[in-house]
């Protein structure tokens, strides 16, 4: 018995002093595809804001990403965060499947508010069971292109949906979360570099055969 009450106090103790999350600072860069929409969601410090929704840039551990706010309940900011899983999120399954098969397609402002949108409408949506961006307690006004391409997204929706890349949410407590992949932004002179390596890697395959 003895041993049995030395072995459970020495657990308690390790968990007492088990470090909690570490925090890191979010670096909010600014945004580069965006279209305006006002939004509303009842219960939310945002309702009836007209705001930019889109694609933000951020900085994260010295490193550039591309992200997506998954929290219309406060404002953009540079923050300290800490790291949480996508299962953490409402609908994190949805979330994850958004995300997957809309963020790369990506390549102007409609589409990054429209997928902004459709994630707001999964996670904070509580009156429907179908999920519409014109009606229930989240929907957006003012913006037509943005309405049909978020519906045109959220109609795809499968029943669950399992994440198959590496998906970080960006928590703060004061801040919107942001959700980003594992897989950051290349840098200026990675790009410069890939798009000169490509041609030669073609001409050096040439040159062989």
């Amino acid at each position: 018995m003895k041993r049995t009450h030395l072995t459970a106090a020495l657990l308690a103790c390790t968990l007492l002093a088990a470090p909690a999350a570490l925090a890191d600072t979010m670096t909010y860069d600014g945004s580069d595809l965006t279209s305006s929409v006002t939004f509303h969601g009842a219960g939310l410090i945002t309702d009836g804001a007209t705001m930019d929704v889109g694609r933000y840039q951020i900085t994260y551990q010295d490193t550039a990403y591309e992200a997506y706010c998954v929290d219309a309940d406060h404002w953009l900011s540079t923050t300290e965060v800490t790291e949480q899983s996508i299962d953490s999120l409402t609908n994190g399954g949805l979330v994850a499947y958004l995300y997957e098969t809309y963020a790369p397609a990506v390549t102007d402002g409609t589409a990054a508010a429209a997928l902004g949108v459709a994630i707001w409408e999964v996670i904070h949506e509580n009156v429907e069971p179908a999920f519409d961006i014109t009606s229930g307690r989240v929907y957006i006004t003012g913006n037509d292109p943005v309405v049909q391409a978020a519906n045109a997204m959220l109609a795809t929706l499968p029943g669950s949906y399992e994440s198959t890349t590496d998906l970080i949410v960006l928590h703060s407590d004061e801040h919107q979360d942001l959700l980003i992949s594992s897989v950051s932004v290349p840098e200026p002179v990675s790009l410069a570099l890939l798009a000169v390596g490509a041609p030669l890697a073609v001409l050096r395959g040439r040159r062989r055969r």
